[in-house]
């Protein structure tokens, strides 16, 4: 494939995307807070999550109690919310939880 045809092939794979009605926030970052709201404890998995807002700012585990814990940064008029949401053993998400670091 040239540069040419893989410019050509990215950008219409770009456009689609866009026009697909996902919107994902940049490193970590949820840029369409509406979605928390489709996060069901005990229903959604950890790949819905991220369908839903994207790659985390940062993934911790914890072994010993079973969890993984993805954080996202939110923005909320001039608070910063931390979002971390819980994923239990089997890969469901056990809670949400929005922590509000400041106001500037």
């Amino acid at each position: 494939m040239t540069r040419q045809n893989f410019s050509a092939a990215a950008l219409a794979a770009l456009s689609l995307l866009c026009a697909s009605g996902m919107s994902f926030g940049a490193n970590g970052r949820i840029d369409a807070p509406q979605n928390i709201a489709k996060i069901v404890p005990g229903s959604t998995t950890d790949q819905q999550v991220r369908d839903l807002l994207g790659m985390p700012l940062r993934t911790m585990t914890f072994p010993a109690r079973g969890l993984k814990v993805m954080e996202y940064d939110m923005y909320d008029y001039s608070d910063h919310i931390l979002v971390e949401i819980s994923i239990a053993r089997g890969g469901i998400v056990r809670d949400v939880t929005r922590l509000v670091q400041s106001g500037s």
